[in-house]
């Protein structure tokens, strides 16, 4: 049976190698030939010998996620600077993904357990107690009223999971993600999000700095971040504002920024260092949102914990009341 080969893309590991044979001063067809044999490494010096440059040639060579940010970088930065900052990007953005996933999925497995749990409980428990009041010739009225209660619960939650999907799955498209950022920054619901958007957009300007980018072109080279909407979005409103005059601060101090991020930046004029600046406030805010996530699986394991313990505690009541009613007789 004919299997599909899957494609071969160059590794973290060696990406970094080349940045640092680069940054030691060598030629890119020295620091090839000096690292390990490797087949993607041998096509590449190939088509080093046949003329192509490296530039070009990496982009056959690079995984989806670090080729999106480097053809973005490529156009502002040198090969070298553009593929060391394509790496620090994706090392980022995939720490905070695999924090967040570690922090959020164990509280939010056990949230649709619970769901799962009172639905089960709710469509397979009321018959069983019905009947067995019945055999006992008691009023079930109150117990009506309880799986009521639970009933109602359940189209809540249901309602709250298939809206939060619903926004995940539309977030996932670009148009839709800003609409609903717009319309939760309109009625001040943002929480979580725009911390993490002026997060992000905080660690390109520190970056782009970093390897002396003026503020102009570093917007624009956001604008060309071609899977990073939100960013896009807020870049172009700062350079609207940036182009009408307006200073730097003042620009980064609209509704869809955190103005915090202006603060910080308005205090770089003082010390002159504006990366440093930066970096504060990406520590600062990555800490608050630590503290944002944390509370969040507080309060979701502790809804589960109390609904797991009162469908425990009303099944011990009703099958309580048999019980007593058999130890009377």
């Amino acid at each position: 049976m004919y299997k599909i080969k899957k494609k071969q893309y160059l590794s973290s590991e060696l990406c970094n190698d080349i940045c640092s044979l680069l940054d030691s001063g060598l030629f890119i067809k020295d620091c090839l030939a000096v690292l390990d044999d490797n087949k993607l490494i041998n096509k590449m010096i190939d088509e080093l010998v046949q003329g192509n440059l490296i530039s070009d040639i990496i982009c056959n060579y690079l995984s989806k996620d670090i080729l999106v940010n480097y053809k973005s970088f490529i156009k502002y930065l040198d090969f070298n600077q553009s593929l060391k900052l394509s790496m620090e990007v994706c090392t980022y953005f995939n720490q905070i993904k695999q924090e967040s996933y570690k922090k959020l999925i164990y509280p939010i497995s056990m949230f649709l357990i619970t769901i799962v749990g009172l639905i089960l409980f709710s469509n397979y428990g009321y018959s069983l107690m019905v009947n067995m009041f019945t055999s006992f010739s008691l009023d079930y009225q109150n117990l009506e009223m309880i799986f009521s209660f639970i009933n109602a619960l359940i189209i809540i939650l249901v309602t709250f999971v298939l809206f939060v999907f619903s926004c995940f799955i539309l977030f996932r498209s670009e148009k839709y993600q800003i609409i609903i950022y717009i319309i939760l920054t309109k009625y001040k619901l943002t929480f979580f999000l725009k911390d993490y958007y002026s997060n992000q957009f905080a660690f390109y300007l520190m970056k782009f700095n970093n390897y002396g980018t003026n503020t102009l072109a570093s917007l624009e080279m956001i604008n060309n971040c071609n899977d990073k909407a939100m960013l896009k979005f807020m870049a172009y409103h700062v350079d609207q504002l940036l182009q009408s005059g307006e200073k730097l601060d003042n620009s980064i101090s609209n509704v869809y920024i955190d103005c915090k991020l202006a603060h910080y930046i308005k205090l770089s004029y003082f010390n002159n260092n504006l990366s440093e600046m930066l970096n504060i406030y990406i520590q600062q805010n990555k800490t608050k949102q630590i503290r944002f996530i944390k509370k969040l699986t507080i309060a979701i394991q502790l809804f589960s914990y109390i609904a797991i313990g009162l469908i425990i505690i009303v099944v011990y009541q009703i099958l309580f009341i048999p019980l007593s009613i058999i130890s009377k007789m």
